[in-house]
């Protein structure tokens, strides 16, 4: 099968998993911060896993894959763990993922794996959370006062953020398009082709057995054969694809590509491109994994991305310039109206305090 790679598609990069929580020593009689924190690990963390993961055997996927759009008697019923005497259920879970940035739902909404995991961290921390007070550890002095200091600065951002919140209708179709003229160089892209092409393989064929150059003899077989019913007209491109390909996804595709820009594309199959007209097929190009027939379905002029094509990304930095903007204004006129005045001479003392400690 083809590798993307070879074809000069990127590859998506493998998630990788998340780090193992590193072993804890309890000092049971030490009443720091750090000697809380290492018995909370040490008595509860094997237990914390142990309950998750029977918890996490009564997810289904589907009802995982339905989380973002619950119907409303879902959420009032779906269970989806519990967790001691607590019941999660999908509306628990849809409030977690609605608070995400909209750009990580959107790829938990493409990718199930991807989903569980997110789910999975949710539970654990629920299961850290529910242990912690079990234990009583928010009430220590220490953990109660910088659970306060959080408190503080998540009411202040939340506070500015409400402030310096742009009006709905921001930006105006008229904003979007002097932005645009005004940022155009940001905006220009090269040619780009829209190609299919059919991949035979070498050894795509091959039973794992064979040897290396039987399998490429098969190989060649099946492209002379490609190559007649091609010259014979009698069926598509993209009916030839879907029966010769051995790049599987592209070949439920019809063997379509979509856009590519002149410089991702290889420079072999992009020479062949560059010389195609629209609706053109190229002559066989070999390359290390077997050959790529290709043809060019449509070329985009290098030049500007239209405004439609760029308005929701246009629209989100402009929305974020005017918070910024805002909130300096905000601040600006909340200092105006509560004047601040700081002795130098303490600021100065209190420094040298810290230095020496």
């Amino acid at each position: 099968m083809m590798r993307r790679a070879a074809a000069g598609f990127p590859n998506a990069m493998p998630s990788s998993c998340a780090p193992p929580i590193p072993a804890a020593q309890a000092h049971r009689d030490a009443k720091t911060f750090g000697r809380l924190t290492a018995v909370l690990r040490f008595m509860g963390v094997l237990r914390l896993m142990m309950r998750c993961r029977a918890a996490l055997q009564l997810a289904s996927l589907p009802l995982l894959l339905a989380l973002c759009l619950p119907t409303a008697s879902a959420a009032a019923e779906e269970t989806v763990a519990r967790l001691g005497d607590r019941e999660i259920g999908v509306a628990d879970l849809s409030d977690y993922l609605a608070r995400l940035p909209r750009e990580e739902r959107a790829v938990l909404n493409e990718d199930s794996a991807l989903m569980f995991r997110a789910v999975r961290s949710y539970l654990v921390r629920q299961m850290v959370l529910q242990e912690a007070e079990a234990q009583a550890f928010d009430q220590e002095a220490e953990v109660s006062a910088e659970l306060e200091r959080l408190r503080d600065e998540a009411l202040i951002e939340l506070y500015l953020q409400s402030v310096a919140e742009p009006p709905s209708d921001y930006p105006s179709q008229a904003d979007l398009q002097a932005a645009y003229d005004a940022n155009i160089s940001a905006f220009l892209e090269p040619r780009r082709y829209r190609l299919a092409q059919i991949f035979i393989a070498d050894a795509g064929s091959g039973d794992g057995d064979s040897p290396e150059g039987e399998t490429e003899l098969r190989g060649a077989a099946r492209l002379a054969q490609l190559l007649r019913k091609l010259d014979e007209g009698e069926e598509t491109f993209a009916n030839l694809a879907m029966t010769y390909s051995d790049n599987a996804d592209e070949a439920q595709r019809g063997g379509i590509v979509g856009w590519l820009a002149e410089p991702d594309i290889v420079p072999e199959i992009r020479e062949a491109a560059i010389g195609l007209g629209e609706g053109e097929v190229s002559d066989p190009i070999r390359l290390e994994a077997g050959w790529h027939l290709v043809k060019l379905l449509e070329t985009r002029p290098a030049g500007a991305l239209p405004l439609s094509e760029v308005a929701g990304l246009l629209t989100e930095r402009l929305r974020q310039q005017r918070t910024l903007e805002l909130r300096q204004v905000y601040l600006a006129e909340l200092l105006r109206q509560n004047p601040v005045a700081i002795n130098e001479l303490a600021v100065s003392k209190l420094i040298a305090e810290t230095e020496d400690q």
